[in-house]
Formats: structure tokens, sequence, C-alpha cells
């Protein structure tokens, strides 16, 4: 399963990358496997090259109520070299709300294929891209 991505996440309808991306990250905090690698490369090669792609997740990110994806979207952007200031402004924002929410979400960061807290990992997202 894992050794098609490439192909897989190439040519994969835009309407279709998000679910793919979350069926597959679903599937590796189920299984344990660390699988991220196969995905990182292929998805951020998509990402740099296919700004409707990233279009879609901007706008998955500012709906979605996933904490999975609050922090998976822009962790997969910023390892693209693909994090837009519309994501990074959306971010900042996440950051003031899980602050004041009273509970810590908990995501999946894509850059480090683990289980994490969402606020941790905008962090690192927004420290990588003023780097």
């Amino acid at each position: 399963m894992w050794a098609d991505r490439e192909l897989h996440y190439a040519l994969l309808p835009t309407s279709q990358l998000i679910a793919e991306v979350r069926k597959d990250i679903g599937e590796m905090i189920q299984t344990g496997e660390d699988q991220t690698f196969l995905v990182t490369g292929p998805l951020s090669a998509r990402l740099r090259r296919d700004p409707e792609a990233v279009r879609a997740f901007e706008d998955t990110l500012e709906v979605t109520s996933d904490p999975v994806m609050k922090a998976a979207i822009p962790s997969a952007l910023g390892i693209a070299g693909a994090l837009t200031q519309r994501v990074a402004d959306w971010c900042a924002a996440e950051l003031e709300r899980q602050s004041t929410g009273g509970g810590a979400d908990l995501g999946f960061d894509v850059r480090t294929g683990t289980v994490r807290g969402v606020a941790i990992t905008l962090t690192d997202v927004l420290q990588g891209s003023s780097n």
C-alpha cells in the first residue's frame, strides 16, 4: 500500500487528495507504523507543483474541526515550502484559540511523524517559516 504513494499522490484529483492524506495519517496512527517518510516526499512534491492543491489545503484548514488535520495541514505545507501567509495567519489565530480554549488538542505532525499537541506543532511551523 505505501510503496505506490508517489504515483498515487501525483495522479490523485485535488478533490480527493485531502481525504487520502487523512486516511493515510489515520492508518499510521492506528497501526503505529512510521510510514511518514513515504507520505511526506510525494505529498511535498505535489504541494510544490500544484497551487490548486495548496488552495484546497488552505480551504480545508479554515473549516476543519479535526485536530489531526489542524496540525497535519500546516506541517505538510511547511515541509513543502508552500506555507502561505493565509496559513501562517490561521496558525497564529489557532494558537490563540488553543491557549484560551482550556484544553490541548492533539494532532498529527507530518514533519515528525508523531501525534503531538496542535499548539506545539503550529509553533514549530511558524518558527520554521521565519528561519
